[in-house]
């Protein structure tokens, strides 16, 4: 695990049992972070938004250009967020992180729970993908109504 997450590098079992670990564990001589922040935290400096990841061919051939506002619309729901075009998808394949309430992936999939476990189907679908007005990009103070949920 250490070899693909850095962070874990200094975990093993051995450490964990006889002292715990709180990562980032860097090496096996580091003794774990007990905590990240001493004086300050950084509450609010953050500079999150909602982003819809695509691909240089894909965002070529509809278009589109880094940051601008897309329209990403299934038969369930639309939403409007910027385009990040990167070689980190497959050309046909886009992704969009679900955790923004401004932009929320869930609109676009379905609602269905698996019948045994009673957790929510994996989050996959067909989508359009279009240009959109900078004013339709969402707030995310704004609201939106979703299934049974």
């Amino acid at each position: 695990m250490g070899r693909l997450v850095p962070e874990y590098a200094g975990v093993k079992y051995w450490r964990i049992e006889r002292e715990g670990l709180q990562t980032p564990v860097w090496d096996d001589d580091h003794p774990g972070t007990p905590y990240l922040f001493t004086e300050t935290f950084p509450s609010g400096r953050g500079k999150f938004q909602a982003r819809i990841e695509i691909h240089p061919a894909d965002a070529a051939r509809l278009k589109m250009q880094d940051g601008e506002a897309v329209r990403v619309s299934s038969r369930r729901g639309a939403i409007v967020l910027r385009a990040w075009v990167t070689e980190r998808t497959t050309i046909g394949v886009v992704f969009v992180p679900m955790h923004f309430a401004e932009a929320a992936a869930n609109l676009l999939t379905i609602d269905a729970l698996d019948p045994l476990a009673k957790i929510p189907e994996y989050k996959a679908c067909a989508v359009n993908v279009a240009p959109a007005a900078n004013e339709e990009l969402g707030h995310p103070e704004r609201k939106v109504q979703r299934g049974r949920y």
